[in-house]
């Protein structure tokens, strides 16, 4: 299950910064608001700390979306194991 789990989040994390395209609308409005948040603290940081906590958005999601796959798989398994019959 833990293979399970660090492949699905590793193929989710990729879909998901796929998603991420430079120049986007949506990318860009994501992008200022995260900025603004870190210009308070250090301007010459605030580039990195934004790629970082972008990072750590898409890392937890796809973990999240991870989650949720296993916990499919767990319940196909239990299905199937419950649908034979008794011989």
């Amino acid at each position: 299950m833990t293979t399970w789990l660090r492949v699905r989040e590793q193929i989710h994390s990729n879909l998901l910064g796929q998603r991420l395209m430079v120049g986007e609308a949506r990318v860009i409005v994501i992008l200022n608001s995260l900025t603004s948040r870190f210009l308070s603290c250090d301007h010459s940081l605030a580039g990195q700390r934004v790629l970082a906590a972008l990072n750590t958005s898409v890392q937890q999601q796809s973990s999240v979306l991870s989650y949720i796959d296993g916990f499919w798989l767990t319940f196909g398994a239990a299905m199937s194991g419950c649908s034979r019959s008794p011989s």
